[in-house]
């Protein structure tokens, strides 16, 4: 069942009489609105219309977990500083939300990244409000909307370019031990001398050390276009065989 939240602002404040706590929310004019499923157990799929909307409702966990700034990474910060540094990174532009095609957090992250915020925005609160209803320990993913008219995981998996694939793969590896074990052990399995060449690919996108082996493993099931070597096909095959016995089977 898909759920759906209108949060109505008026002059920067967001009226607290006018949503559903159901789960989503936001948008910068008037309403609109986030909506999530569960497509898998205990990873939520949440979907938006306009991607700066969605950017920023994820900005501050998603970089509080993975930014490869110190100083941002694990830290209280504010959004403007975080826009100022990143647009001096890209030549005086914020580009995040063109950046990036989908968002991936954790329970334990989001919740850490909103305990200590100085700065809280309506974007806070579409977050809050998102999970306030969710379990203990889950995992959300973030991309706009898919094609389909009637979202499903599989539905929504076409013509989606490989992101809600790339996203779900993280939910597995955060929440299936045995799948991280797995996962794992098939980069382990790789040559260092490929293993480093993705490593220096994944840094110079921007991603920070803490997180490269899951990035690994969500680009071999996505699709990673700088490495196409046929060491690196045989391998990817074998991440699509270990996400494809979680996605339809469950992993044991």
């Amino acid at each position: 069942m898909e759920h759906r939240v209108v949060v109505y602002i008026f002059s920067g404040c967001i009226d607290r009489n006018n949503f559903n706590m159901d789960k989503v929310v936001i948008d910068i004019d008037d309403k609109i609105v986030l909506n999530s499923i569960e497509v898998r157990p205990g990873i939520f799929h949440v979907k938006c219309g306009n991607e700066f909307d969605l950017a920023m409702t994820f900005l501050r966990a998603q970089e509080f977990y993975e930014s490869d700034n110190p100083k941002i990474k694990g830290q209280p910060f504010s959004i403007i500083e975080y826009i100022r540094w990143y647009a001096r990174k890209h030549s005086a532009s914020f580009t995040y939300p063109k950046d990036w095609d989908g968002f991936n957090v954790s329970s334990d992250v989001i919740r850490k990244a909103l305990s200590n915020v100085n700065d809280w925005n309506m974007y806070d609160d579409a977050m809050y409000n998102l999970i306030v209803d969710m379990p203990d320990r889950f995992y959300l993913i973030g991309t706009m909307y898919a094609n389909s008219s009637v979202f499903r995981l599989l539905d929504s998996r076409v013509n989606d370019n490989g992101v809600l694939d790339h996203e779900v793969a993280h939910g597995f590896y955060y929440l299936n031990e045995d799948y991280k074990r797995s996962a794992d052990e098939i980069i382990t399995s790789m040559s260092k001398t490929t293993r480093n060449r993705i490593y220096k690919d994944l840094e110079r996108m921007g991603y920070a050390k803490s997180v490269w082996n899951d990035e690994i493993q969500a680009y071999m099931v996505s699709g990673m276009e700088s490495i196409t070597t046929a060491k690196v096909d045989t391998v990817r095959k074998k991440f699509k065989k270990l996400f494809n016995k979680a996605l339809f089977h469950g992993h044991n």
